[in-house]
């Protein structure tokens, strides 16, 4: 049984769904994986219920980075975001990218003005439907749209190889979060 980004499953109240599953196990001993590329103690001790005798490898330092992106940081006022990010987009010329936003309702509002801009955007959220994400996503990975706006849900296990900057519109709360959109 494998188990991907298995921190967010088990912080983010699919638990006892975890525990259901856990239910259908066989008599036998079953082999669990849980992959993440973040995995916080307390959810090491949750994901300790769910494997026998588990090892914990890790493939990274000691502490969380990124360090093949490169990552540059713009102070700028809250009325000089948008300003800030359609200059920022006309100076990089992105081949593609991801802004995220920490909300839906922000995600909106940054795609709206975005549009209304001349940028070809759209969004993705937990709103959509998982046909329309994948419709989205693919639009991204074939090259037919450039700026895709979106919360976390875009920030985990989706692979755009020619994704050039991923935009931090808001910065998230939780450096671990941060280090996933990166």
């Amino acid at each position: 049984l494998i188990f991907d980004e298995a921190d967010r499953m088990l912080s983010m109240g699919f638990y006892q769904d975890m525990l259901a599953v856990r239910g259908y196990f066989p008599d036998h001993d079953v082999q669990v994986a849980m992959f993440s590329a973040t995995f916080p103690a307390t959810v090491r001790s949750l994901a300790s219920q769910f494997q026998k005798n588990a090892e914990f490898i890790n493939l990274s330092t000691d502490q969380i980075s990124a360090d093949e992106v490169s990552h540059v940081a713009y102070v700028v006022e809250p009325n000089e975001k948008d300003k800030t990010l359609r200059c920022l987009l006309e100076i990089e010329q992105p081949e593609a990218a991801i802004i995220f936003c920490n909300t839906r309702q922000r995600v909106n509002y940054v795609n709206t003005i975005l549009s209304r801009m001349g940028f070809d955007s759209d969004l993705l959220t937990s709103d959509l439907p998982q046909h329309a994400r994948e419709k989205v996503l693919m639009r991204v990975r074939n090259r037919q749209l450039r700026i895709l706006v979106a919360t976390d849900v875009a920030a985990r296990g989706i692979d755009i190889p020619h994704l050039s900057h991923s935009i931090q519109f808001e910065l998230p709360d939780d450096l671990e979060v941060y280090i996933h959109r990166a």
